[in-house]
């Protein structure tokens, strides 16, 4: 256990540093301007998706859902919407954030004993409930504090041509600029991949090896821990997602 959680705390360095190294490349090049000076918006392509504390807890909730009918059945289903995402990936960041504050060889794993050292999170007391309601189920992965620092106000978006819109504000201290990826969603075996298609940082063009590490986490925030050996199917429809296929019951011991 001490192991696992020495390797994830030097993935999310690694993933810290490339991200950050990418990101003074591009303000540097692009020439950004101070956040607070910032005249630069994101792309109004529609209505913002506002993060909330009920979307994220519905998303651990379907999540859980999904393992439970793995382990029982041996298929998964997931659908998710775009405002539970969203709000996932902004509050859970959050949350990652501060137990990485108080344990940080602890990882970033969904439980209720590290919930229960937080303080001033909303809805605390039903995270800490669905945590306890995981108990026998895969661990569930938040998404790594380092994502907080450098991409901010993130934003996912499931569009009716199949493919994903993400959209923020890359930051370097005092430096931002909007940021505009488009992906595409595909499956090797029980992985989530998300192909990058196009990518804008500011008036810059984002170069594909940049996305790498961000696409990375995000297909990881969107499983969110589930053991999958085989994904059957990857669905995007305007406002949603759904993932499915032959749960590993193997990997898990079942």
């Amino acid at each position: 256990m001490l192991l696992h959680s020495m390797v994830s705390r030097r993935r999310s360095r690694v993933w810290r540093r490339v991200v950050v190294a990418s990101v003074l490349g591009l303000v540097v090049f692009a020439g950004c301007r101070p956040a607070n000076q910032s005249e630069k918006a994101l792309p109004a392509d529609g209505a913002p998706v506002e993060p909330t504390t009920e979307a994220a807890l519905r998303f651990v909730e379907k999540v859980s859902l999904a393992s439970r009918q793995g382990i029982e059945s041996g298929q998964a289903s997931l659908t998710v919407t775009q405002e539970e995402l969203t709000s996932f990936l902004s509050i859970g960041s959050q949350i990652s954030r501060q137990l990485q504050a108080v344990r940080p060889l602890q990882g970033s794993q969904l439980t209720a004993d590290r919930l229960g050292q937080l303080e001033g999170i909303e809805g605390l007391e039903k995270w800490v409930e669905l945590a306890q309601e995981r108990e026998g189920l895969p661990p569930m992965r938040l998404p790594s504090a380092a994502l907080r620092l450098t991409f901010r106000d993130a934003q996912v978006r499931f569009t009716g041509r199949g493919e994903i819109a993400l959209l923020g504000y890359l930051r370097l201290l005092q430096w931002q600029q909007p940021v505009h990826l488009m992906v595409a969603p595909r499956a090797t075996r029980g992985d989530l991949v998300l192909d990058f298609v196009s990518g804008r940082v500011g008036p810059v063009r984002l170069p594909e090896f940049v996305f790498d590490p961000l696409g990375r986490e995000l297909a990881r925030v969107v499983l969110a821990g589930q053991a999958f050996a085989e994904i059957t199917e990857i669905s995007v429809q305007e406002g949603r997602l759904t993932v499915a296929g032959r749960y590993g019951k193997d990997t898990l011991g079942l």
